[in-house]
């Protein structure tokens, strides 16, 4: 819901939780289950060992996120 704080998890093969702790959920209209956030904030989401071909840059345009309650706020 807008307003909420929810940790954000990063949802990758390696098994490592990866999580963005806090962030406050602002309602924009987007496409249905597409969400966004500032960098560096949300490096924390990023698994730095995968990059694009080519440009070898870290794969932070294309993440699958889950939103959870905030642990602790």
């Amino acid at each position: 819901a807008d307003g909420a704080i929810v940790d954000i998890h990063s949802e990758w093969t390696d098994g490592v939780d990866r999580v963005a702790p806090k962030f406050r959920v602002v309602g924009y209209p987007s496409a249905r289950g597409c969400a966004a956030a500032y960098f560096p904030e949300a490096n924390a989401l990023v698994p730095l060992d995968h990059v694009a071909e080519g440009s070898n840059t870290p794969v932070s345009k294309s993440i699958v996120v889950r939103l959870e309650a905030a642990s602790s706020y």
